[in-house]
């Protein structure tokens, strides 16, 4: 049989296929430059127009979301200074915010957003991917949130269905990033004694587990799942880490109960380098007073 040729791919069937094909090593961070890249090509003019009879390409591309009501825009400024505080307490980041997002979505029995969409929501543009992190202002937060609004939201359900995970999630932002300006020093004192090698930096944090969890969790997991990295990586770059490890701290992780743990991993990592060192040291001494023996026996 001869195949179907299709032409023009319908938006919600694209974003449906699209999210499903995404695994847990997908971030909006990663995803959002080269979808900005295409976007930039096709508004070039760099990739040829198709031209197809269907009724959906006569009707042209669908042009911009229109804009919030007047209702949606007036509904979320009663919520301004929660905004602030959650914009505050995430830094902006995309990260952050799509999480928070999908919290809010799946609550609602709603499925989880791709990130090509929540990039719509945000309004992205070159000079927030250019950053690394992506941040956001938070202007383009509470833009994110009035088209959230439903003509039917009131005060009272829109409260219930979004802010109060919102401010859930407000609440352990704002201890993470209280808790991980604490102990940053000694992580980053940790990512240095091992050079930021990820089977050192997983035995630390397998650490913090649970001691039942631990063999269900393996190397490449916490690669991909907590560090947000390809699984095989080998190495991973201090930011990276630091940011990482504050987004899976909860309200039960804190510094007197991370500091003693990273403490003894540095130690142990300090004295592996230690006696690495002096067993070099030793093998070195040793072959510079071999080396007068080898030379006597040669001329002899």
């Amino acid at each position: 049989p001869r195949a179907m040729q299709t032409d023009v791919i319908d938006l919600e069937h694209f974003t449906t296929c699209f999210r499903d094909a995404m695994d847990s090593t997908d971030t909006a961070e990663q995803i959002l430059p080269k979808v900005q890249k295409h976007i930039d090509m096709h508004k070039g003019g760099k990739v040829p127009e198709v031209k197809t009879e269907t009724p959906a390409a006569q009707s042209g591309p669908p042009g911009p979301p229109p804009p919030p009501s007047d209702e949606a825009i007036a509904l979320v400024k009663e919520f301004e200074k929660e905004l602030v505080e959650f914009h505050t307490a995430t830094g902006g980041r995309v990260s952050q915010i799509h999480t928070a997002f999908n919290i809010v979505a799946q609550a609602n029995q709603r499925p989880r957003i791709p990130p090509q969409a929540m990039g719509a929501l945000l309004e992205l543009t070159k000079e927030n991917l250019a950053k690394n992190p992506v941040v956001v202002s938070e202007g383009q937060v509470m833009k994110a949130f009035q088209k959230m609004v439903k003509p039917e939201d009131s005060r009272d359900n829109f409260t219930e269905k979004v802010m109060q995970h919102i401010d859930e999630f407000t609440k352990r932002a704002e201890h993470q990033r209280k808790e991980i300006e604490i102990i940053k020093p000694a992580l980053t004192e940790l990512h240095q004694a091992c050079g930021g090698a990820a089977k050192s930096l997983f035995e630390f944090f397998m650490d913090l587990v649970p001691e039942d969890q631990r063999p269900n969790f393996s190397l490449e997991q916490w690669n991909g799942l907590v560090m947000k990295v390809h699984p095989k990586s080998e190495e991973i770059q201090l930011e990276q880490f630091i940011l990482s490890f504050q987004d899976t701290m909860d309200e039960a992780d804190d510094a007197n109960k991370i500091l003693p743990v990273l403490q003894k991993h540095i130690e142990r990592l300090k004295s592996s380098s230690a006696a690495g060192d002096e067993e070099k040291g030793a093998e070195e001494t040793k072959e510079s007073e071999d080396a007068p023996e080898a030379a006597n026996e040669q001329t002899e």
